[in-house]
């Protein structure tokens, strides 16, 4: 709570941490033409690794972005509030690179991302526990890079990208 005796959501609270380490974060990630210069596609993957492993290890945000991901499985608010720190940060980064299917390579990012988080920070798996921050980001960023650059292969009967289930 705060001192006014207003609540604060727990996706406001990342989001504050999100944007104190905007400047040096987020100006990392390739952005929307118009907007940002656009770094380009080459790194994009370990820039964007970086930045995530950054906020993981920021000791104010990484209690805040364990209860929302731990809540995240069951309670859709939770779950709103990592989709929304997902259009606020990888989406604008995927269309920033000009790539086609942005929505689904920011997703395929996203989903390596939060899933690395919780198999680190909530199932406490060994490996992912006792590596490094550089060589979490090292083993993180080829993943990332794909998601972002590499080929989506056409699904469905009409040559497109498969959407959700029963599209």
């Amino acid at each position: 709570m705060r001192p006014d005796g207003l609540r604060v959501r727990p996706g406001q609270l990342v989001g504050q941490h999100v944007d104190r380490l905007g400047v040096e974060g987020l100006e990392a990630l390739p952005r929307p033409v118009g907007r940002h210069p656009v770094p380009g596609s080459e790194g994009a993957g370990e820039r964007t690794a970086r930045f995530a492993v950054g906020v993981w290890v920021d000791p104010g945000a990484t209690p805040i972005l364990l209860g929302v991901v731990r809540s995240a499985v069951s309670d859709e608010r939770a779950a709103a509030t990592l989709r929304d720190l997902m259009e606020r940060t990888l989406l604008p980064a995927a269309r920033g690179l000009g790539v086609d299917h942005p929505e689904l390579r920011a997703s395929l990012a996203w989903s390596q991302i939060v899933g690395l988080f919780f198999g680190r920070y909530i199932l406490r798996v060994g490996p992912l526990v006792t590596i490094s921050s550089d060589q979490l980001i090292a083993a993180l960023a080829p993943q990332l890079q794909q998601a972002f650059t590499g080929p989506i292969p056409p699904g469905g009967r009409r040559g497109t990208v498969a959407g959700p289930a029963g599209s």
